[in-house]
């Protein structure tokens, strides 16, 4: 069966629902935004956001190109492009959730598939991202290394920041 190449537009809703299930391949390179950064991007996506609103029309932001490789019918996602993005955007949910405790069911959606432990499933994250070994005062690198997803509240980023 040949390869074949294909590009979709897609709302951030859509590639954090139960079609994608995104790994980072060990060949990628490590997190590497700062504050900077993801500060930049939430600022955009606010705008968009804000725009939207005050127009009154849906207006779509683009975030961007993300470069996959999956198979069809197959939730499982290779990160070729985008790994920042998509990293990014998850620790923004994440907080978000600690944030918005009475749309923190909702929001879980997009950070992982709760499994059915009747049937031997368990959460299934949306991003599988490799470990940091090292870890720096960068608020953005203690998070993706060390906060726990399914417990909202457990982690407190900005202490672990200052003592380090």
């Amino acid at each position: 069966m040949a390869k074949t190449l294909e590009a979709h537009d897609k709302l951030i809703r859509e590639i954090f629902e139960g079609s994608y299930h995104f790994q980072i391949p060990d060949y990628q390179r490590p997190y590497a935004w700062t504050t900077e950064q993801a500060t930049e991007l939430f600022d955009d996506l606010y705008s968009a956001m804000q725009d939207a609103r005050v127009s009154g029309t849906s207006s779509q932001y683009f975030l961007g190109s993300i470069v996959l490789i999956k198979e069809d019918r197959d939730p499982k996602s290779f990160v070729v492009d985008g790994q920042q993005r998509l990293s990014t955007l998850t620790m923004l949910f994440a907080v978000l959730r600690l944030l918005m405790p009475a749309s923190g069911a909702f929001i879980t959606k997009y950070l992982y598939k709760e499994g059915n432990p009747d049937w031997g499933e368990s959460n299934e994250y949306r991003l599988q991202a490799r470990c940091q070994r090292r870890f720096s005062s960068d608020p953005l690198s203690c998070l993706i290394a060390e906060v726990n997803l399914t417990h909202p509240g457990s982690f407190d980023c900005a202490a672990r920041a200052r003592r380090a």
